[in-house]
């Protein structure tokens, strides 16, 4: 049995934060064979989301208030193709419980690129072509 080097050769992802965050997460996702495209005004989402549709975003949606580019990932959630991540320095235990789709920005990006890879290995998620948690 052979091990791809690009586990997420072919996924397509989404990231809303600030530039160097952002950055940062681009670096990991494309490293491990995901396509990214990073956002940080509402023009640039809209036009990105005109012409694909992600199979994740990985927003922070404290940079804006929920505003702007961050609303627009948040409608993401309900696709069943697209899984939304919430990477955060506004998520902190014990007042919010973590998720494997909440994760706090305390926690290294690696985290928040191994739950993607654990939805994209599920047979079930895979075969629907979504999430089963959202398609139920």
């Amino acid at each position: 049995m052979s091990l791809s080097l690009a586990p997420l050769e072919g996924v397509v992802g989404i990231v809303v934060d600030v530039q160097e965050s952002a950055r940062r997460i681009e670096k990991a996702f494309t490293q491990a064979g995901a396509t990214v495209f990073m956002v940080d005004d509402d023009q640039d989402c809209r036009g990105i989301l005109e012409k694909i549709q992600p199979h994740f975003a990985v927003i922070d949606p404290a940079v804006s208030d929920g505003s702007g580019p961050q609303s627009l990932a948040w409608m993401l959630f309900s696709h069943p193709e697209c899984r939304t991540i919430v990477y955060s320095s506004n998520v902190h235990a014990p007042s919010h419980v973590e998720t494997r789709w909440l994760i706090s920005k305390d926690r290294p990006i690696s985290d928040v690129v191994d739950a993607l890879l654990g939805a994209v290995s599920d047979p079930i998620w895979a075969a629907k072509g979504g999430d089963p948690a959202k398609s139920e």
